[in-house]
């Protein structure tokens, strides 16, 4: 079953992962971890990367309850999404390691790090790069057995589920700082609460979701976190911290409730969406990240000015999409699409 893509939910694909990238400038640049309030005292543009910070946790929670919200309609699981996936990563994770050999003097060849490379999803995620692909991955092979469930209980019982897994998953998780939902269980919860939002909706949160509701969320953390001296409530970078999810939720029904866009909007975001997945493969490449977010520090450090860091996360985002685009012609022309349906036919038979 093939699904009519939305450019609302489209939209938000591509927030999130403008977000994501915004998140990584901040936590491997080193500058996020460096404007605790409670260190140094008050300082506005401390409180400014704090809030930027908490705002851009949500992404990663978006992403998969999109997954939950269109996945949970499917009804033919497909081999071809796994392979797709998997050749585009290691793609990526090998061009990734051949340019750092050719362009860098510091670096020469290693048969580990090459062996590293062409299995990246093992080896990187390990060292919390691409840990969201092996995720999703697990995600997608087991969403058609969370349908078969999800399908078979009544709204009571979905509830019920929610409720179990929310109390495990997130307010333990939320006061012993467990996990921080780096883990399949918090995505097929997050899958869950999509599949929910899809079958019944939520009234309550439904109706006060906006993004301006959302854009003010973060304020009483910061103002709760200075006026107690506590410094930054510890929200950034913890998907499955209980505000972050409520966050997420309202982010994500916000984008539900806007109307599709039409015309040449609807044309930008549906040529955008496809390539999100690539931004996040080349930016957060174990090889690319340390030159990247390593040169924020040498021109600004803590110091530098919170729009030239978006307007640089927009430009590394603009970026991306353009060697996605250029990669999604390589592939077109190698005709992988073709292999990855043929797969599909000889393993669904």
């Amino acid at each position: 079953m093939k699904f009519k893509r939305k450019s609302n939910i489209e939209l938000l694909r591509v927030v999130s992962m403008l977000f994501i990238v915004i998140g990584h400038s901040l936590c491997h640049s080193g500058i996020g971890s460096q404007t605790n309030i409670i260190n140094g005292g008050f300082n506005l543009q401390q409180v400014e990367i704090q809030y930027l910070s908490i705002l851009t946790s949500t992404a990663v929670n978006c992403y998969v309850l999109i997954s939950g919200y269109f996945l949970i309609d499917s009804t033919s699981f497909r081999w071809s999404k796994i392979f797709s996936l998997w050749i585009e990563t290691f793609f990526y994770s090998i061009l990734s390691y051949v340019l750092l050999i050719i362009f860098s003097d510091s670096t020469s060849f290693s048969i580990k790090d090459f062996v590293k490379s062409s299995m990246p999803i093992m080896f990187n995620a390990q060292n919390n790069c691409y840990w969201f692909i092996a995720q999703y991955l697990a995600l997608y092979m087991l969403y058609p057995f969370i349908n078969c469930l999800l399908k078979n209980i009544d709204k009571k019982q979905h509830q019920t589920l929610i409720f179990i897994l929310l109390l495990f998953l997130s307010i333990y998780a939320s006061v012993y700082f467990a996990n921080n939902g780096f883990s399949i269980s918090w995505f097929i919860l997050l899958y869950i609460i999509g599949a929910y939002i899809k079958k019944y909706n939520l009234p309550s949160i439904y109706r006060i979701s906006s993004i301006s509701f959302y854009v003010f969320l973060p304020v009483p953390v910061l103002v709760v976190g200075s006026f107690y001296d506590l410094g930054i409530l510890p929200l950034s970078g913890r998907y499955n911290n209980l505000y972050v999810l409520l966050m997420s939720i309202i982010l994500f029904l916000s984008f539900v409730k806007m109307k599709n866009f039409t015309g040449k909007s609807e044309k930008y975001i549906l040529a955008i969406s496809p390539h999100t997945l690539g931004v996040y493969l080349i930016h957060d490449n174990h090889y690319v990240r340390k030159y990247l977010w390593g040169g924020i520090e040498q021109i600004g450090g803590i110091n530098c000015c919170i729009i030239y860091l978006l307007i640089f996360c927009c430009l590394i985002f603009i970026v991306c999409v353009f060697i996605d685009s250029i990669r999604n012609r390589v592939f077109a022309f190698m005709k992988i699409d073709t292999i990855c349906s043929k797969i599909d036919k000889v393993l669904t038979k």
